[in-house]
This record gives structure tokens, sequence and C-alpha cells, in this order.
């Protein structure tokens, strides 16, 4: 079982496990810098970090560093906005021991799970965004936006049909 901890951000010292390295060293990643510090206000940032766990355990060499159990790039990019150094990040710590079973865990049993929900994610947001306008919320977010965070055409958030939406 982990122990849980709050750090603020700013004092908060972090690199990726070795195995995590090792293990994703040829994952397919985008190239292009994302622009998100730009797109997103001080709430957003807030609200992102606020709903990311780190799983960590303590550097065995350096006990103020701590190696990152799985890859969060979306906690790296939403921590380069400047409103981020005065956030609480919640970790879970692990025994060094926990960490080949966690790290198999995070980053190969529940992405294949979580694959299952997300494969339709561009027609959920499209679903939602039109939703959202039918219910009049006092924020209006348009598919612009969420295409420019997404990094995709706002053509790609769009329903999908069922020959689309099938898989064999």
């Amino acid at each position: 079982m982990p122990k849980h901890k709050f750090i603020q951000r700013s004092d908060l010292n972090i690199t990726y496990h070795p195995l995590v390295l090792e293990l994703c060293a040829n994952d397919k990643i985008k190239e292009r810098q994302h622009n998100a510090s730009e797109l997103l206000d001080t709430q957003q940032v807030t609200l992102g970090i606020e709903q990311i766990t780190l799983s960590v355990t303590i550097d065995p060499s350096d006990s103020n560093r701590y190696l990152l159990l799985e890859k969060k790039p979306l906690f790296f990019l939403l921590s380069q906005h400047p409103a981020a150094r005065n956030t609480k990040v919640h970790l879970n710590i692990y025994s060094n021991d926990e960490c080949e079973s966690v790290i198999l865990g995070l980053n190969l049993i529940f992405p294949a799970i979580n694959h299952f929900f997300t494969a339709s994610m561009l027609n959920n947001l499209y679903c939602r965004l039109k939703q959202q306008h039918n219910i009049n919320t006092s924020v209006a977010l348009t598919k612009r936006y969420l295409a420019k965070l997404a990094q995709v055409l706002p053509s790609a958030i769009r329903a999908r049909s069922i020959k689309e939406n099938h898989r064999g």
C-alpha cells in the first residue's frame, strides 16, 4: 500500500524511474511542442494538476528526489505554466519492492484497459460540446478551442458514423 503525501510543485524534485524510461523508450510521441500554457488559464491549470496523482518511489541514491513510476506527459505539460508552481501535487509513494509491479500495471495493464474507453475521445468531445451548447453553461467552449488543445483540426472533432465506431 502506498503512503500519501501532498507537496508544493515548486518543491518537487522528480524524474522518471529507469524501468519506466526503458519500458517506454520506443513510445510514439508527437514531436511538436504543445502550447497549453498559452491556452489555459490559472484555474484550468490548477484543476488539471489537482486531478493528477503521481505514483512515485523515493530515489535510493537521493532521498530528496522522487522517481515517477508511469509516464505523465500531461503533468509535465501543465507544470510549464507559471501557475503550476503554487499548486499542491498528490503523491502515492511506493516502496522500492513494489516498483516493478506498479510500473507494469500503470504502463501496460491500465493503458490497455483505458484504450477501450478513450478510442472515441474526439467523437465524445463533439457530443459533449454539442450538449454543452444545448444546456447553456455559463462558459461557452468552442470546437476551435478544443481542437487547439487536442492539436487537431476542428474538423477532427465530429460525430463518427456507425461504421467508424465499429471495432472488430
